[in-house]
Parts: structure tokens; C-alpha cells; sequence
């Protein structure tokens, strides 16, 4: 399992809610393994190619997954400077809710919920926008665009 950089197309497309018949447990330590070794603190499937609707995390230090995720309740606003593991060497701009209620299903197929305070929420919300097929770089600001632009064409391949 390796991670998949833009502009691989699976990045941009929406996931739907799934069932996945093989092993989850494995599939979340391998996608963890593949979030850690790159520094990462958060994971969605697309970024390891896969159309799953789910993805891993880092909560006080220990690797979290879920699957089917929905997040709820989303409250105040906090703007900060985001990266994304598939978007190396960029930065954007992001304005995020504060708090929220993340609620899916575990690896066992029961029933999650987490309060989410400000990290957890962004985080949340950034792998819930790679689950829909939207990059941080959908919506940068034209100054965001101007010092990403270098990045952005080599990722490009041009």
C-alpha cells in the first residue's frame, strides 16, 4: 500500500458508503503504517487508491479508524495554514469549524462517536473532504494559488 498524489484522479472522486469484505483490521494498520511513515496525521482510503469510505487517524497518540464517517453538530470557526500528505509542499489557507461529532461504524461494524475539539475537528473534516472527492487545493485564495503555483506545476509533471 503506498500513497497516491495529485493529480491521481481517485483523489477527486466522491466515495460511497461501503461494506468492505475483507480484512479491516489489516487495512487499517496498513493505512495507518502508510499515514506515520509519512508524517501524517490523518488518512482517508483514496489516498492508498481505494474507494472506501473511511479512514484512519491520530488521537492523543494512538491510531483511530472509522468507517461510513459522518460529521455532526459542527461549531466555531478557526482558520489555520493545511497541508495534505498527497499534496506534498503545499500549504492552504483553511477555515474550519472548532468542535464537532464524528459518528461511523469501528472495524467491528459497531457503532462509533467521538467530540471532536479543534485539531480533531479539522482533521476530521479535511479526510470527510477527501471522501468527497475535494482537495484543499479546490479552494484556495488567489494568494494561496500564487505561492503554490511551483508546487502545484511539479506535481503536475510539468
Amino acid at each position: 500500500m503506498e500513497l497516491v498524489k495529485y493529480p491521481s484522479k481517485i483523489l477527486q472522486r466522491n466515495t460511497e458508503a461501503t461494506e468492505f469484505s475483507g480484512d479491516k483490521r489489516e487495512l487499517m494498520i496498513n493505512m495507518v503504517r502508510v499515514m506515520m511513515s509519512n508524517g501524517g496525521v490523518g488518512l482517508a482510503a483514496p489516498q492508498v487508491g481505494l474507494s472506501l469510505r473511511t479512514f484512519v487517524w491520530l488521537h492523543d497518540g494512538y491510531p483511530q479508524a472509522i468507517w461510513n464517517p459522518e460529521i455532526r453538530c459542527l461549531s466555531g470557526e478557526s482558520t489555520f495554514q493545511e497541508g495534505c500528505l498527497s499534496l506534498p509542499d503545499i500549504s492552504v489557507t483553511k477555515t474550519r469549524a472548532c468542535s464537532s461529532i464524528l459518528v461511523g461504524s469501528g472495524i467491528n461494524g459497531k457503532p462509533l462517536q467521538f467530540n471532536g475539539n479543534k485539531s480533531m475537528t479539522r482533521i476530521w473534516q479535511h479526510e470527510i473532504d477527501h471522501l468527497n472527492g475535494t482537495l484543499i487545493i479546490d479552494s484556495m485564495s488567489k494568494t494561496d494559488k500564487l505561492k503554490n503555483a511551483e508546487a502545484i506545476r511539479s506535481l503536475m509533471g510539468h
